[in-house]
């Protein structure tokens, strides 16, 4: 997708002091709806990942033997 493209479908709105407030995507197009969803869901999946970057960690021997005792 190009930066061309990405501006066609995009438009900024302003308060009354000219002030960029909020940003308006047209979605109708459908290449371009698929492009910003996929964009949303790597940026979600960004943040989850930065929670978790000092999270509690498991071992992956733990982990195999958690499953093989849930298959029993």
């Amino acid at each position: 997708m190009t930066a061309s493209t990405i501006n066609k479908y995009k438009t900024y709105l302003y308060d009354d002091n000219g002030k960029p407030v909020a940003l308006q995507l047209d979605l109708k197009n459908k290449k371009f709806k698929d492009y910003i969803e996929e964009m949303i869901e790597d940026y979600e999946d960004t943040l989850v990942a930065m929670e978790r970057e000092n999270g509690e960690t498991i071992d992956a021997s733990d982990v195999e033997r958690r499953v093989l005792a849930l298959q029993k």
